[in-house]
């Protein structure tokens, strides 16, 4: 199984919002991780995809690059969010 698959495996299953969500692995090369969410299950009532939705995606994306990154160097880390901040440019259709 590829790292790439290890990773949606441990979202889904330690971090339950990312299934819910309909996270998936769209791609990982190795130095960039592409993840992806329909919009249906991240709508908000402006028929857009809801803030919460998309600042999670981002900060999954990041957290799971350096879980890749720690696993393909055999290195065991808690990863943990501290801070964050977003600003939302335009709507998500």
């Amino acid at each position: 199984m590829s790292f790439a698959s290890l990773l949606e495996h441990t979202l889904h299953d330690e971090i339950p919002l990312s299934q819910a969500m309909g996270i998936r692995v769209a791609g990982y090369d190795g130095a960039r991780l592409q993840l992806s969410a329909p919009l249906a299950p991240n709508i908000n009532h402006k028929c857009t995809a809801f803030g919460g939705s998309l600042y999670s995606l981002a900060v999954l994306c990041g957290w799971g690059l350096l879980h890749l990154k720690l696993e393909e160097a055999q290195l065991q880390k808690h990863i943990v969010i501290q801070d964050g901040d977003i600003r939302y440019l335009l709507p998500v259709d």
